[in-house]
């Protein structure tokens, strides 16, 4: 006897099948995000954006030091503080939102962001480097950096970001599909947690299909804790330092009116919101020497654009160059180098902190 099935139930199940389908989407692209941020974490030893985003908010320190690499190694948070406190006789809390190739674009992003804090810092010592306003330099993450600095969600932000992001198309369609975004990291952080379990549970080495796959160093980044480093700069990273320079940057140039605008557009709005806005150049290794004709389009420019915002310049892109021991590579001080550079990073802030915040810019040496 043939069983008939009621359309009815049938046409429910299927409702409802559907339903757990589109919830089940939805959730697993919201706990995307939540699943990258802590893989990015572990792999990068907490210097990504999200994070460093999220320990300001927790610590909110009074001076921020904003911009790229070259912050984040240049600049000794503690000796900083240290010497704030010293001079201003009490404990001067200093941090630093740092991060590789961080562009005016991105570093905009993230002055938005502290523009709409209800307490944000005091003061911002934005880096600007040469490199950056190179409008064919690779932009290596530039999405999911900008992305990841949505947290918590702002529909203000999220418009902002869309203004400013040259791959928008994209940006949104990360915005939309989060898994999308996130998926590179997730692959990554699905293959280092699998490496984990293969050591915890050696009996999985012996199954093919659970090989992993993966290098152990993209796993498990040693954290730079201070964002400082303990190398010395060989002849053999000179050479290749130099070499990527001249590949990303001279044979390439083109100045960037982009991340110029940006540059002037994230200054306006700090200063809009009460907070102090110094620029500097931080020190390099005679990578002037490489690009006499660049540096001296960038400072000019950059010069300017500190000039129309009344917000302090200084250039210490020669200091330090005598000492090559205290050099990481061609672009980055090490920790030595660092303690060497900090009280002239002190003295930016410092100066900073007792201007009535309308100082006219500081041209070039």
């Amino acid at each position: 006897m043939a069983v008939t099935q009621n359309p009815t139930r049938t046409r429910f199940l299927a409702k409802l099948t559907l339903i757990g389908f589109l919830l089940s989407f939805v959730l697993f692209q919201v706990a995307s995000a939540e699943l990258d941020y802590a893989f990015v974490q572990q792999s990068g030893g907490g210097w990504d954006l999200h994070s460093l985003w999220t320990s300001y908010l927790k610590e909110k320190p009074e001076v921020l030091f904003v911009g790229d690499s070259r912050t984040r190694q240049d600049v000794d948070v503690a000796q900083v503080s240290e010497l704030l406190s010293a001079q201003a006789g009490r404990r001067v809390t200093v941090g630093k939102i740092a991060i590789s190739n961080g562009q005016p674009g991105t570093m905009a992003a993230v002055m938005f962001r502290l523009s709409t804090l209800p307490h944000p810092p005091r003061a911002v010592i934005w880096n600007v480097s040469e490199y950056a306003f190179n409008e064919n330099f690779p932009l290596y993450g530039t999405n999911s950096d900008i992305l990841s600095m949505n947290d918590p969600f702002d529909p203000a932000y999220m418009l902002y970001s869309y203004s400013i992001d040259p791959q928008r198309d994209r940006l949104l369609r990360d915005y939309a599909l989060p898994m999308e975004a996130y998926a590179p990291d997730l692959a990554q952080g699905s293959r280092c947690t699998l490496l984990t379990l293969r050591t915890d549970f050696r009996v999985l080495v012996k199954i093919p299909f659970l090989d992993p796959s993966v290098d152990p160093a993209m796993c498990h980044g040693a954290p730079y804790t201070d964002g400082l480093v303990d190398i010395v700069m060989t002849d053999t990273t000179k050479a290749a330092t130099y070499e990527r320079y001249r590949n990303e940057v001279i044979n390439s140039w083109s100045f960037s009116r982009r991340q110029e605008g940006l540059l002037a557009d994230g200054i306006s709005r700090a200063r809009r919101a009460g907070i102090k806005v110094a620029l500097w150049v931080p020190p390099t290794f005679h990578l002037d020497a490489q690009a006499p004709s660049i540096y001296i389009d960038y400072l000019g420019r950059v010069s300017a654009v500190a000039s129309n915002q009344s917000v302090p310049l200084v250039d210490l892109h020669n200091e330090l160059t005598d000492h090559s021991d205290w050099w990481w590579d061609t672009g980055h001080l090490n920790r030595i180098g660092a303690h060497a550079l900090a009280p002239k990073v002190a003295e930016i802030a410092r100066e900073l902190e007792a201007s009535r915040g309308d100082t006219v810019s500081r041209a070039p040496d």
